[in-house]
């Protein structure tokens, strides 16, 4: 009885898959066969939270159970750390202007703003990592894109302000503020105007004055001997101003000379002071104008050198003018002697003393005005005095110290008074006097060729 029911019930199991696997469709069939061929999707093994493994871009890490992309060096990444660092950098030279000297331009002059550079390096580094921690890839590269994009905008930002400041503070660097009579106001009345040929063909208008020795007095003109000089004068004034301070220079020698002498001084108003206006100043132009005039003068005297002296912002074309003729061969072209009142080492260090806010970006390519180089390569033989005002509130009396310093000349002298201010060009000569005389005598001798 048992076996009958066990045999009925087994062929009821097989009669029941029978009619199970005949209901079943041969899509379904395929469709098993399918999956069955997939294999698994592989879930790999995390690190415990804490821990770390590399791979050759990056560093993930694990905290708190999730994946970071923590260090992520791709170009994008190095992109943008640059970007950074140059935003940085700008900021740096809004805040400490002295720094716009380092690091593109005379970096192991300015130890201080090396230092502020290498930090504004470690910041950007240290951002720029915070800024790449981020949970997913698609954080990461938003994070770049956001970033680039706003270093994009700040570094235009920067460049619309900076380029009129720029030229305003360039402005305040070459600015007229003397009128056609201001010289003739002060009872110094000028011989008459010029005209000379300028650096690329311009014509500019110059500016003649004779100053006679005491003992010229009711000698016959032709008894007079007529020495030539070649004034490069300072930034604020024309050329009717500037002959007027230069009127300084050789009062007391003047004074005391024993024959009928009388110097005529020459300049010029440099490019866009009146009455030269409608060209825009610059290093360029106003080196190779003054180089014009002083060969222009040595035209109308023939076998003479003419004597060089500047004040200021002159000072600038006077040592560049000393470096054309350092050679031995061309000492007979060049000046009789230099005299430079309140020169500076370079405009850039002066400018960064002052505090002008000046573009990192310009001010090294553009009106550097680096002096010190110049007079480095003038002719040993030629005299050189350099007046220095312990009270001058534009340039300090260390440019003078460097000039002295810098200068190749065998013959030079530094004329120092602790109570001059910026113009006063008198002073140091009185309190001097006897250094002054003999590098007049210096000067007289080597007027003849």
């Amino acid at each position: 009885m048992k076996r009958s029911m066990k045999a009925v019930m087994g062929d009821s199991g097989a009669g029941d898959d029978g009619a199970n696997n005949a209901g079943t469709s041969d899509d379904d069939i395929e469709i098993q066969s399918l999956i069955e061929k997939v294999d698994p999707p592989v879930i790999p093994e995390l690190p415990t939270p804490g821990s770390c493994y590399t791979r050759p871009c990056c560093a993930w890490c694990i905290k708190d159970g999730s994946r970071l992309d923590d260090w992520c060096f791709s170009p994008s990444w190095y992109f943008s750390l640059i970007g950074c660092f140059v935003l940085l950098c700008l900021l740096i030279n809004l805040l400490c202007p002295a720094a716009t000297i380092s690091p593109f331009y005379n970096i192991g002059g300015n130890a201080d703003a090396v230092v502020l550079f290498l930090f504004a390096f470690v910041v950007a580094v240290v951002w720029g990592s915070i800024v790449f921690v981020r949970r997913r890839e698609s954080d990461r590269k938003q994070a770049i894109r956001v970033l680039r994009k706003r270093s994009f905008v700040l570094a235009c930002a920067y460049l619309v302000v900076s380029l009129p400041a720029y030229y305003i503070a360039k402005e305040s660097l070459y600015h007229d503020e003397g009128g056609d009579d201001g010289f003739a106001a002060d009872g110094f009345a000028a011989d008459g105007l010029f005209d000379f040929e300028g650096m690329d063909g311009v014509k500019l208008k110059g500016l003649k004055k004779t100053m006679f020795s005491s003992s010229s007095s009711g000698a016959a003109v032709s008894e007079i001997t007529h020495y030539p000089v070649v004034y490069l004068g300072g930034t604020g004034i024309n050329m009717y101003g500037n002959l007027h301070v230069a009127s300084n220079f050789l009062v007391d020698w003047l004074a005391e000379a024993h024959e009928p002498v009388a110097f005529d001084y020459y300049t010029f108003s440099y490019r866009g002071f009146k009455p030269n206006t409608g060209y825009l100043p610059s290093e360029g132009n106003i080196i190779g104008d003054s180089s014009k005039l002083f060969d222009y003068v040595k035209g109308l005297y023939p076998g003479q050198r003419p004597l060089l002296f500047a004040h200021s912002l002159g000072t600038g074309p006077a040592s560049a003018l000393l470096s054309k003729f350092g050679k031995d061969d061309r000492d007979a072209e060049g000046p009789a002697c230099a005299c430079l009142a309140m020169p500076y080492s370079s405009m850039q260090q002066t400018i960064n003393e002052l505090g002008f806010y000046t573009p990192l970006i310009l001010m090294p390519v553009i009106d550097s005005w680096d002096s010190n180089k110049h007079i480095q390569m003038m002719n040993e033989n030629v005299p050189l005095v350099i007046l220095s005002a312990g009270q001058d509130e534009l340039i300090a009396p260390h440019h003078q110290r460097e000039q002295y310093t810098a200068a190749a000349s065998i013959m030079k002298k530094m004329l120092y008074s602790e109570s001059t201010d910026h113009n006063d060009l008198r002073s140091p000569i009185t309190l001097h006097l006897e250094d002054y005389f003999v590098f007049m005598e210096n000067c007289i001798s080597r007027i003849s060729v």
